[in-house]
């Protein structure tokens, strides 16, 4: 086990590590030029800084949370439904890349207006973001 120094922003996300030594210089620079804190604690390997977080406390590092959501079908022809659910409440959804609202409960249900495929992308603060395709035939396929 070593010394594993990391640097975060106010919302916990990690920006840089490190396990050479960081000096008080070094520690008050990044908290005045970069607005982050500090925090040490001990490892074996540097982790994956895109898939953790500080806690809370400020005192420990957590993995993401991964979405589990269960989607009604992942195929379907213009003008059916498609529910997705066990999205956590708050997570935003994107719709091809673009955003389509933020979830006030754990169902999503959309409705095929037009063929084709869409990426579906769910993103929450501290969780690893989540991609599906859709495939909606167009009429006569």
């Amino acid at each position: 086990m070593a010394t594993l120094n990391l640097f975060y922003d106010s919302d916990k996300k990690i920006i840089w590590s490190s396990f050479a030594d960081c000096d008080a210089a070094l520690i008050a620079e990044q908290k005045s030029s970069n607005s982050l804190d500090h925090l040490t604690i001990e490892a074996e390997q540097l982790i994956d800084i895109d898939h953790h977080y500080v806690n809370s406390d400020g005192d420990d590092v957590v993995a993401y949370s991964t979405f589990d959501p269960t989607y009604s079908a992942t195929t379907g022809d213009v003008d059916d439904v498609i529910n997705i659910t066990g999205v956590p409440s708050g997570t935003e959804v994107f719709l091809d890349t673009v955003s389509a609202g933020t979830m006030s409960n754990t169902t999503l249900t959309l409705t095929a207006k037009q063929g084709g495929k869409y990426k579906i992308e769910l993103k929450k603060s501290h969780y690893v973001t989540h991609t599906t395709i859709i495939k909606i035939k167009r009429r006569r396929e």
